[in-house]
């Protein structure tokens, strides 16, 4: 479970405000100020909280569902060897393998805006 505390910057007060958790492995169940948001369980790690935040102190908790497939994972010894004779033009990581777990975010709060879009089909 991560949580912060944070205060709710006075430009986005009053406006549609989307929660971008960025990301995540696996899923992510969302709290704020007590009440939960809703969970998503691919990506975009995306929420709208218009509605869930508070002028000024906000509290936000995610909890992210990890699994255990790192734990079975199996480094490449092959490549292991590639790397430490200077093979590789880059330094890969070792275990490149494992999955991805926990909140890599960035974690932001993003205004929302709205767009409507004409297209006139009727010109070339």
């Amino acid at each position: 479970m991560y949580e912060k505390t944070f205060r709710l910057a006075p430009e986005l007060e009053g406006k549609q405000v989307m929660l971008d958790c960025g990301r995540v492995g696996l899923t992510a169940e969302i709290w704020l100020n007590g009440k939960k948001v809703g969970e998503r369980i691919w990506e975009p790690f995306l929420l709208n909280v218009t509605d869930f935040l508070q002028p000024g102190e906000n509290q936000l908790k995610i909890e992210v569902a990890n699994s255990d497939a790192s734990r079975h994972a199996i480094p490449d010894f092959k490549r292991y060897l590639e790397i430490e004779d200077g093979s590789f033009e880059q330094q890969p990581p070792y275990m490149d393998v494992i999955d991805m777990n926990g909140l890599m975010g960035p974690v932001r709060l993003l205004p929302y805006w709205q767009v409507h879009l004409a297209v006139d089909l009727q010109k070339s």
